[in-house]
């Protein structure tokens, strides 16, 4: 990570400085830039730092978001751009900015999104978000606390979008109100998908029940609708002050919507294309596709053929099904090329960018004479978003966390929260949190219940508190997750203090056990 201070006068920053950068494949999450590799004193005036992190092979890259801490004396920044190298290929991407991280300078923000850049334009478009935001009609349904929202889709998400001032109301989020907030100049997210939105429980009443969410794209003058009608509440309800939420939009995707490309390639061996008319099904893990057709005319010899399938969302896609079209006769006195194909590999893209490979390298026939007959073939390769976050259910995951038997004190009287990372994306920060419950105490079992959007493969947890308290420090010994839907469990061994005193720093990430 190549971070490039501008060489303007008091550019440079003492604040900590936190990156998160995003590709197809996912993003890194955010990290400290912590040891410059070039410089004792980081983010000095016209300067450049190099910093290392290891991550997963994120493919192309698209935007990162940056933001500092305002802190210590002279917290303003002006970053002039970031450039990105991956060290196993050698590809260089480049992040403009030209622009002030302040409270008092610029257009006094603290963070930003920036897009990266190709040939000097702009990979990632912007444009305007207008978000209505309907409180449900009950009893008690408004509140008085800070709300906040972060759109996810396809490019990835909008970064906290707090809803301060609303366009429609003085008093926002009261009882059967519409509120609407508009977000200039943000970074396209592409077509969303899913939505977070919390509170921080603020307020004399702070208990509100959302109906739904609406969020307009300006550039596009497309609506995405997000459901609620849950109470984000720490005393009603599953007293929990945050929710997921899917696009009721992606729901209403039918048969001719074309939501697949299929990439198939006929080897180029002698007599490899058929003469007649391919086809294919998908199998994924919410079901199969029909039949659809693969037209004759395009599988030529050693020829790549794209293919549009209309199919519902299948989830993730574990086989296809390839077949050829033939007449229903019983007779074997047709010649056999005509009912063989051979076929090297396909590729089949979903809706939201992700791609399954099939290696095939085999003949496909209908010697029969029938058009019934497949060869099935396993996924053997995955890459970028295997599934739609349109397609995840929720989940209430069982979290139970295991404090440490260590002389002395182990337990802490601070707030404790966790953020659980899977092959889906992330939980967001949530509180562990219990009524009328000391919590975290020497060698006690918690328990907790957490309703999330289906995480998928769980790949590592975050666990933090605020330091508030007689007894911060904290020592945990391990943390077990279950989903309950698919019976599967992670163990993550932890036995590590969190705390200013014991470890001087108040988080930490935990791997799952192997």
């Amino acid at each position: 990570v190549h971070v490039f201070t501008g060489d303007v006068f008091r550019g440079g920053t003492d604040a900590n400085v936190f990156i998160t950068i995003f590709g197809e494949n996912g993003d890194t999450g955010e990290r400290k830039l912590l040891k410059s590799e070039t410089n004792t004193d980081k983010f000095e005036r016209g300067k450049e730092d190099i910093f290392k992190l290891d991550a997963v092979d994120l493919g192309k890259l698209f935007k990162v978001h940056i933001r500092h801490d305002n802190a210590l004396i002279q917290p303003a920044w002006f970053l002039d751009r970031i450039e990105l190298r991956n060290l196993n290929s050698g590809k260089v991407t480049v992040f403009p900015c030209g622009a002030w991280f302040s409270k008092k300078l610029g257009d006094k923000t603290l963070s930003r999104e920036l897009s990266a850049s190709v040939g000097g334009r702009s990979v990632l478009k912007k444009t305007n978000y207008k978000i209505n935001v309907k409180t449900s009609n009950l009893r008690s349904a408004g509140t008085n606390a800070n709300v906040s929202c972060i759109v996810f889709g396809t490019f990835g998400e909008t970064g906290e979008l707090k809803l301060k001032v609303s366009e429609t109301h003085k008093n926002k989020f009261e009882r059967d109100a519409m509120d609407t907030f508009t977000f200039q100049d943000k970074l396209s997210v592409g077509e969303p998908q899913k939505l977070r939105v919390w509170h921080d429980s603020k307020g004399f009443s702070s208990g509100w029940h959302l109906d739904h969410i609406e969020v307009c794209d300006e550039s596009t003058q497309q609506k995405y609708m997000f459901p609620c009608g849950r109470w984000l509440a720490d005393d009603e309800d599953d007293k929990q002050t945050i929710r997921e939420l899917t696009c009721s939009n992606l729901d209403q995707a039918k048969e001719g919507n074309g939501q697949y490309t299929a990439t198939v390639r006929t080897s180029d061996k002698r007599d490899a294309a058929p003469n007649s008319d391919g086809w294919v099904i998908l199998h994924g893990k919410m079901g199969k596709s029909r039949r659809m057709k693969l037209r004759e005319g395009k599988l030529g010899r050693g020829k790549a053929s794209t293919f549009k399938l209309d199919s519902n969302d299948l989830g993730a896609l574990q086989k296809i099904t390839l077949g050829l079209e033939g007449d229903n006769c019983n007779c074997y006195v047709i010649t056999v090329l005509l009912f063989l194909w051979h076929v090297d590999d396909v590729v089949i893209e979903n809706p939201s960018g992700g791609q399954f490979k099939f290696d095939c390298h085999a003949w496909v026939s209908n010697e029969d004479g029938t058009n019934t007959r497949g060869s099935n073939f396993d996924c053997t390769a995955t890459k970028g978003r295997t599934i739609s976050m349109s397609s995840l259910l929720p989940v209430k995951y069982e979290v139970t966390v295991v404090t440490a038997d260590e002389k002395g004190r182990s337990g802490t009287d601070s707030n404790v929260s966790l953020t659980i990372y899977g092959t889906n994306g992330d939980s967001g920060k949530r509180p562990l949190k219990q009524r009328f419950r000391d919590l975290f105490e020497r060698k006690q079992t918690d328990k907790f219940t957490l309703e999330i959007l289906d995480l998928g493969d769980l790949t590592k947890i975050r666990l933090e508190h605020d330091d508030a308290g007689f007894n911060a420090d904290w020592l945990c010994d391990n943390v077990t997750i279950r989903n309950p839907v698919s019976g599967q469990s992670w163990t993550f061994i932890c036995r590590e203090w969190i705390g200013l005193k014991k470890a001087n720093q108040l988080f930490r990430e935990v791997l799952p056990r192997s």
